[in-house]
């Protein structure tokens, strides 16, 4: 239904199959079978490792949200325009642990230092 699940888009969201599970840092999760890639996405991603799903403003795509949660993952939003037009649209980021956060962020240092 709606193009979101058939043959010619198994082929593109099963390839992250031929990797070892809990391979991944990022993954994102695109392209017309997206309930189908953040399942696997969920299987593939390292457990500190972070899911990037595009257009999660879409009610298509529901089941994949609620799976997600249901393995927990946490949805993070980010609104805006899309790069093809001026609607805006939702890209999330799922996580399980939020703290991989604070683990990427480097205070700058020296003469960059602005100190705010």
């Amino acid at each position: 239904m709606h193009g979101l699940l058939c043959k010619e888009f198994i082929a593109y969201a099963t390839e992250i199959c031929a990797f070892n599970e809990a391979s991944f840092d990022v993954i994102v999760v695109d392209g017309m079978a997206r309930a189908l890639t953040a399942w696997l996405a969920a299987q593939y991603i390292k457990p500190n490792g972070i899911i990037v799903f595009d257009n999660t403003d879409r009610w298509q795509y529901n089941s994949a949200y609620q799976m997600l949660t249901a393995a927990a993952f946490r949805r993070i939003d980010f609104y805006g325009p899309g790069p093809v037009n001026r609607q805006e649209w939702c890209t999330s980021l799922f996580v399980k642990d939020l703290d991989v956060f604070n683990d990427n962020v480097d205070s700058p240092q020296g003469d960059c230092d602005l100190g705010w």
